[in-house]
Formats: structure tokens, C-alpha cells, sequence
């Protein structure tokens, strides 16, 4: 595994969260402006519920992007995590 300097870790990872906050945002306004979850919206749209207009397609693809971001940048924070861990417990023993 590549052990990464501490203040590049602790740098990346600040950079990371701003990014998942800006998705979170996407993903929240989406939430409101429909009242629901994207996979409820989905049932929805699939049942007949929702109106099934260009704007509400475009949008379902648009929050589709946004969660599969949010679990991208989530997931690589958590291996960042593991990085600042490992630099730091290799610093302390060093």
C-alpha cells in the first residue's frame, strides 16, 4: 500500500468532504422538491404517481448521478480514513 505524507491525506480528505457535501445538496434538493427518496420516486414514476415529464427524467438522471457519487466519494473517504490511520500510526512508531 502507498503510505501518503499525513498533511496530503488530511488535505485530500477536506477537499473529498466538500465535494460529498456539494452532492449531498443535489441529492437533498431533489428529496425536497419531490417529497421523497429517489427509489420512492422511482415507484412512483413506474406506478403512474408522478408525471412523467422531460424535467422529471432529467431529473431522475441527475439524482441517480448524484447518489452514485455520493456513495463513490463516501467510500473513498473511508480508504482515506484507513490511509490517515496508517500514516499516523506509522509516524508515532517512527
Amino acid at each position: 500500500m502507498l503510505m501518503l505524507k499525513k498533511e496530503f491525506v488530511i488535505k485530500i480528505t477536506a477537499r473529498i468532504k466538500e465535494e460529498l457535501e456539494f452532492y449531498e445538496a443535489i441529492v437533498a434538493g431533489f428529496e425536497q422538491k419531490y417529497g421523497c427518496s429517489l427509489e420512492e420516486f422511482e415507484r412512483r414514476i413506474e406506478h403512474g404517481g408522478n408525471p412523467v415529464g422531460q424535467e422529471a427524467l432529467r431529473d431522475r438522471e441527475e439524482w441517480r448521478s448524484a447518489l452514485a457519487e455520493v456513495e463513490r466519494l463516501k467510500a473513498f473517504l473511508r480508504e482515506l480514513e484507513k490511509e490517515l490511520e496508517l500514516v499516523g500510526a506509522s509516524s508515532e512508531g517512527g
